[in-house]
């Protein structure tokens, strides 16, 4: 698992090269998106789980509520 936070959304290209670069170097990582400038939107966009606080990282952790990892452009 690896969580990315973002808190600025015009950030939202720089986050979506991250995540591609992630699941290039670590294929099998599951990857979990939050902070103020993420969103649902943006993290199906690069492959990774939404949360929107802490409660919703536990219990996406617990119930393994993952998507799994796709290339951006595939």
């Amino acid at each position: 698992m690896i969580g990315l936070s973002m808190t600025m959304p015009e950030l939202g290209p720089r986050l979506l090269e991250q995540m591609d670069a992630l699941q290039i170097a670590c294929p099998g990582a599951r990857l979990i998106v939050g902070g103020q400038g993420a969103s649902s939107a943006l993290a199906a966009r690069g492959g990774a789980t939404f949360v929107s606080d802490v409660e919703e990282l536990v219990a996406a952790m617990a119930d393994g509520q993952w998507h799994e990892p796709a290339l951006l452009g595939s």
